[in-house]
């Protein structure tokens, strides 16, 4: 930032994850790479009092069945702490009425931001959280091997609070994993990378907001879904214990009795 020219008051010291150094301020545009697969346990007693959360950039208002609005943990498994990055950038977005374009958010994340944890918990409140209220733009899935350091799968989260009215309530998939050209030398786990034609190409897709099939093996392929499509209730059916009795001739009487169990089943919808 210092290079080119910026303010150095605009770097902070410390852990943006355990004091919120940018407290009121708001940002048009915000970017971020966090870290994947890295535990924030150290620094779970900055943002959690047991099961309390004390820091509200994490806590989200989210409805329950009944349509009652309630407050909802938003903080992932300690073991992973790339989407406590992905709320504070979304607790920094200007509301509309400070800035008639909203803000924007970009974020590079693995593939378990896109499925950990169960319904009700804090993975999984985010991801609603983010989706209910329609700042979910688009997920583009990226080649593997592009990062120095991993050659994992890893997607762009691209959020938005205020949406063109063609993309309101809908959800952009792309999937640019086969497009890629390959270096002339690796680069630790990196042996790819996007020609400036592959970023074009990527853009254009993402502005039109349009369906598109995959044209041979190394094309591009997006998909258009509604907000709806991404939701779930999960439903436990508790089925009562049976029991069958079987009557057996054996020893030339019908003494014997065969009991089967059957326990109670849950079921996810």
């Amino acid at each position: 930032m210092m290079i080119k020219g910026n303010n150095p008051e605009n770097i902070r010291v410390g852990s943006t994850l355990s004091t919120d150094e940018f407290a009121g301020l708001r940002f048009d545009f915000m970017l971020s790479n966090p870290p994947y697969g890295k535990s924030w346990s150290s620094e779970q007693k900055y943002i959690k009092d047991g099961k309390d959360i004390i820091d509200s950039r994490f806590i989200v208002k989210l409805k329950d069945y009944w349509g009652t609005e309630e407050d909802a943990d938003a903080t992932p498994r300690s073991s992973d702490g790339q989407l406590l990055f992905l709320m504070e950038m979304v607790n920094k977005m200007k509301p509309t009425s400070e800035n008639l374009v909203g803000s924007r958010i970009a974020s590079v994340h693995n593939g378990s931001s896109l499925f950990t944890g169960d319904a009700g918990g804090g993975e999984s409140n985010i991801r609603r959280y983010i989706i209910e209220n329609d700042m979910l733009e688009v997920i583009i899935q990226m080649p593997n091997n592009l990062f120095y350091n991993t050659g994992i799968t890893t997607y762009i989260w691209l959020l938005s609070n205020n949406k063109v009215p063609q993309r309101k309530g809908k959800v952009l998939l792309i999937d640019a994993s086969q497009r890629y050209q390959k270096l002339r030398k690796n680069l630790g786990d990196k042996n790819c990378e996007f020609s400036p034609a592959h970023i074009r190409e990527i853009v254009n897709i993402y502005e039109k907001g349009q369906e598109v099939e995959r044209q041979g093996e190394d094309g591009i392929a997006a998909k258009v879904f509604d907000n709806a499509d991404f939701g779930y209730y999960k439903v436990t059916v508790e089925r009562p214990k049976r029991l069958k009795a079987q009557l057996t001739g054996e020893y030339g009487g019908f003494d014997h009795l065969i009991p089967e169990c059957r326990t109670g089943d849950s079921v996810t919808h």
